[in-house]
């Protein structure tokens, strides 16, 4: 175990973990090209099923955030992330359909608790247009533990918003993938070996589980 102290209240907040982007399917908003095949190599889902169990068992806040990542229909020009979104042609008159719903439900492997809210994200920051702000100072929380798909994208976008708003930030870092290409892991290994140390600790699923 390392040597850190937990400030004040944590919870545990999973981004993106919905069918739409990293299950197999035909779901809106659009899976993400390698997402299964990603998330199966890194075996981040054991570790969020790990921390999972640790905040249930101890009665600390869990939420989900799922994206809708093209509500308007619009998608900012320029990079390589905004190319794949546009590639998605996420329909933005289907929003409110029935296979958009089923895809911005996170997945079964997750065991998702009535008590535990899916909240919706406009394309990357979490706390964008969520209400992810009020519902963790609802439950006065103080550090978020965040994990999800992808690190270099939804991560470690709302992990730099966590910090806007005043909390902690604690990354398990293997509970986070990115995509199998050479870019992803490039990005992966940004994020996690200098870019998050910036404003974030940055630690593994069994020693934020020792620390809770």
């Amino acid at each position: 175990m390392s040597d850190w102290k937990m400030n004040g209240k944590p919870a545990l907040v999973l981004c993106h973990m919905q069918k739409g982007i990293v299950a197999k399917g035909d779901f809106i908003p659009g899976r993400h090209p390698d997402a299964s095949k990603a998330i199966k190599e890194s075996g981040m889902i054991e570790k969020q099923q790990a921390l999972l169990k640790a905040f249930r068992d101890r009665k600390l806040p869990v939420v989900f955030v799922s994206t809708f990542p093209n509500p308007l229909g619009v998608v900012p020009d320029y990079g390589w992330l905004m190319r794949n979104i546009e590639d998605a042609k996420i329909d933005p008159d289907l929003l409110h359909s029935q296979r958009t719903q089923e895809g911005l439900d996170v997945i079964p492997e997750m065991d998702r608790r009535p008590d535990e809210p899916i909240l919706w994200n406009w394309l990357l920051g979490g706390f964008n247009n969520s209400g992810l702000d009020l519902v963790l100072k609802q439950r006065g929380v103080k550090t978020v533990v965040l994990a999800g798909f992808a690190a270099h994208s939804v991560v470690y976008t709302t992990g730099l918003q966590a910090c806007d708003h005043w909390y902690s930030v604690v990354i398990p870092r293997d509970a986070s993938t990115s995509g199998t290409s050479e870019g992803d892991k490039l990005a992966y290994k940004a994020v996690m070996d200098v870019m998050f140390s910036a404003f974030a600790l940055v630690t593994t699923t069994q020693d934020v589980i020792a620390h809770l």
